[in-house]
């Protein structure tokens, strides 16, 4: 059963757990979550009705109530007849119900009180009393009355967004705004949604420039659009950084005036995922704010140096690195598939710096017999007595391996 619900496409078991959260938590989280799933072991599973749930949220300062929800499609030859979820630290069950004959089952709890973190599981039972696969997301709740990424009130203090990924915010304060950035590509078209409001929230949308900080498109709100999800579309102009400010329309404010926000490119039909890490090639230390970009996908380095590329469509793609004050370093084979994430970390060399020969393993600046022996040993598992650097690789994918041992013997024996 957990092997079913960790298979479902439409969990956000990715996003269950916070980064920060100490080891024992998620392994009691992970007991839990076993725990829930057994206790309707003895259920038939026969499909999954469940294809989409309500993304993660985070409640904070004195905010007690989230609304749970679950798109539902029924079998041809069966109705649904009922729509539940459980939280595991209550031990409390919940009912939905589709007030809009729109197959979108929701439900309103108020009893996350106490500081932590709740996993949602969701069910679906049948006329046949058949139960469809469970789906799960999480709520946090915190004390603090801000959201996470605080400061973040004008374009100089934008926090990084990474595509396809959820982030949560709340208008804490009279006049709060948030700003967000990304790297848009040329020609695409992007999505920027906002969802999971609070009744009583109406984000607005706008869109600015990355050289003029000039405004370029906003979401039409109005008094209607209180507590309602908020889509703007856009076709980036030209490759840049793009800013985007939320803002309440009428300035309501409180821990409790919450939304998330999710900016998102056209979905492939077959996708993976690519990430890794921007160092410096001499000191080692991790580059925040590098462009990280391919032909489909683009993301910005955070100040720990890590990017990510969600929802790639699968294929070989050129992956460009630039930073202010670093040689751009471009990649021309980058396979994506959609069975194995696609880890790519990333050297970039000072400006001014010389770069290293290709095949110069030991930095000597000479290809020699000595940098042969050095990939003989790299290959074989053997330990390399000194240290050598990626920028000597000779085809781009980012490793010591056999083409790096080939073309040293060839450069050495003056067949290069």
């Amino acid at each position: 059963m957990l092997i079913k619900l960790m298979k479902n496409p439409g969990n956000q078991i990715n996003q269950w757990f916070n980064p920060t959260e100490k080891k024992e938590d998620i392994m009691k989280k992970l007991i839990i979550l076993c725990i829930s799933v057994l206790c309707f072991s003895s259920a038939a599973y026969p499909a999954n009705y469940i294809t989409a749930v309500c993304e993660p949220q985070t409640l904070y300062g004195t905010d007690t109530s989230a609304k749970l929800w679950a798109k539902i499609s029924p079998p041809a030859d069966a109705a649904i007849t009922q729509v539940w979820a459980t939280i595991d630290l209550t031990g409390e069950s919940v009912f939905l119900t589709d007030e809009n004959n729109d197959g979108i089952y929701e439900a309103v709890y108020n009893n996350f009180k106490n500081t932590d973190s709740y996993m949602i599981v969701f069910y679906a039972k049948d006329s046949k009393n058949n139960e469809s696969d469970p789906a799960a997301s999480s709520v946090r709740k915190t004390a603090s009355e801000s959201d996470d990424y605080e400061l973040d009130d004008e374009y100089s203090q934008s926090k990084i967004i990474v595509l396809e990924k959820f982030q949560d915010h709340n208008f804490h304060k009279s006049g709060d705004t948030d700003w967000v950035r990304f790297y848009g590509i040329s020609g695409l078209h992007y999505k920027i949604n906002v969802n999971n409001l609070s009744s009583i929230s109406n984000a607005v949308i706008e869109i600015y420039d990355s050289k003029e900080i000039k405004k370029l498109k906003n979401s039409e709100n109005s008094a209607a659009t209180e507590g309602k999800p908020v889509l703007l579309e856009w076709d980036c102009p030209a490759n840049g950084i793009y800013y985007v400010k939320f803002k309440d329309f009428t300035d309501s404010f409180g821990a409790n005036v919450r939304y998330n926000v999710q900016i998102s490119q056209p979905a492939a039909p077959v996708s993976g995922q690519v990430n890794g890490t921007v160092t410096d090639s001499f000191t080692k230390t991790p580059i925040g704010n590098v462009i990280i970009t391919t032909e489909r996908r683009s993301d910005i380095s955070s100040q720990n140096g890590v990017y990510t590329l969600e929802n790639h469509p699968t294929g070989t793609y050129m992956l460009t690195a630039e930073a202010e004050g670093y040689q751009t370093l471009t990649y021309t084979e980058l396979a994506v598939t959609a069975t194995a994430l696609t880890k790519r970390d990333i050297s970039l060399m000072p400006s001014g710096s010389v770069a290293l020969q290709k095949g110069d393993l030991n930095k000597d600046k000479s290809v020699d017999l000595k940098d042969a022996i050095a990939a003989l040993r790299v290959l074989a598992g053997l330990e390399f007595s000194g240290t050598y650097d990626i920028q000597a690789d000779v085809n781009g994918d980012n490793r010591i391996g056999m083409e790096e041992a080939v073309y040293i013997l060839q450069k050495v024996a003056g067949l290069r």
